[in-house]
């Protein structure tokens, strides 16, 4: 079965098509990301450093998207370690991934799909708290 995205986010994410026949190893290939990220994440909560991590997984290192972080986080903050533990980590992680990170190409929605309207919405908000923000 192929459906196109198209008709699943009214055009927000250009005119991509899926098959989910292989949505397998998409997911296959995302919980391999995260496995990796948990491996350096728990490297650097324990030594503090990741320098062997890096020489071996040098090829990894570039083929994680930013959503995989809010994945890594969301569990590490559901195993229970400490929120400056977590930020420490943060830091350390965005020192390790900010290229691949920074080069990740963002679609951008159309502005009158859902998404769009969301993302229009946000930045009128952000104006608004930008402009009451001396006053707090």
């Amino acid at each position: 079965m192929c459906i196109h995205i198209h008709d699943l986010y009214d055009g927000c994410l250009m005119n991509n098509s899926i098959n989910f026949n292989s949505m397998a190893e998409f997911t296959n290939t995302k919980a391999v990301r995260i496995a990796k990220l948990k491996e350096v994440s728990k490297l650097l909560l324990e030594t503090g450093n990741a320098n062997s991590f890096i020489t071996t997984n040098k090829e990894f290192i570039s083929t994680v998207i930013p959503s995989d972080f809010i994945t890594l986080f969301d569990e590490v903050i559901k195993d229970g370690f400490p929120m400056g533990d977590v930020k420490i980590l943060t830091n350390k992680l965005l020192n390790i991934f900010h290229i691949p990170i920074r080069e990740y190409e963002r679609v951008v929605p159309k502005s009158d799909s859902f998404l769009g309207v969301l993302e229009q919405n946000n930045l009128i908000m952000t104006e608004l708290l930008d402009k009451i923000r001396p006053v707090f």
